[in-house]
């Protein structure tokens, strides 16, 4: 993740279990060492928006959790050498707080800031948020994408069966209405023939009573 999220703005030095990012009253966050400094040359106003610091002492500043959660992933990695640094996805500057946003609030679905995190969208046990890194959050979106487009294609696939079963359901009918319509053809030509050979019979008599009386 970019620095600019995971790093003190004083110091530039990534946040980590040995600088400790501290959340003030004002939401901004800061590590450890440098709120020290502040502290022992008398500077009691936030870096960021200068709001007054209220706590008597550095270890009274709560440690912003959510924030060194997913710091620690980063440290872990950082040994490791990468051919290429890789820009991780991020929601533009937070309008509240002047912060690039480069976490994902699971519940509200929205970009938050670091500073968001102790503000607005704290997590368990301050909040009820779920706070996840981007590419996490985004492998989470995926995820839930495939499952939604295995349940359309359930639903595809099902509607297609139904099309089909009625289709055979169509030809059935079609076949046993021409089966029916064949039959009755046939019934119709034997009921001409049968006609015609009654006519037949009956102009015989007639020609034969004729005969009878000249």
């Amino acid at each position: 993740m970019d620095e600019e999220g995971l790093s003190c703005i004083i110091c530039e030095e990534q946040y980590s279990d040995r600088r400790n990012p501290q959340a003030l009253n004002c939401g901004h966050s800061f590590c450890t060492p440098c709120l020290n400094q502040l502290f022992m040359q008398n500077f009691r106003t936030c870096p960021e928006c200068r709001a007054v610091i209220r706590n008597a002492s550095v270890k009274t500043i709560p440690i912003n959790y959510s924030l060194l959660r997913l710091v620690r992933p980063q440290g872990a990695q950082a040994s490791k050498p990468s051919p290429k640094a890789v820009k991780e996805p991020n929601g533009g500057k937070c309008q509240a707080h002047g912060s690039i946003m480069f976490f994902w609030c699971v519940k509200c679905c929205t970009w938050v800031c670091r500073d968001c995190l102790v503000l607005d969208h704290p997590d368990p046990p301050r909040g009820s948020c779920v706070i996840k890194a981007p590419k996490e959050a985004a492998a989470d979106m995926v995820q839930a994408d495939n499952q939604k487009v295995k349940v359309m294609i359930a639903d595809i696939e099902g509607i297609i069966k139904v099309m089909e079963s009625a289709s055979l359901h169509v030809e059935q009918q079609k076949k046993q209405s021409e089966n029916r319509i064949t039959a009755l053809k046939q019934e119709m030509t034997e009921l001409e023939a049968t006609v015609q050979s009654y006519t037949a019979k009956q102009q015989e008599v007639t020609k034969n009573v004729t005969d009878m009386k000249t």
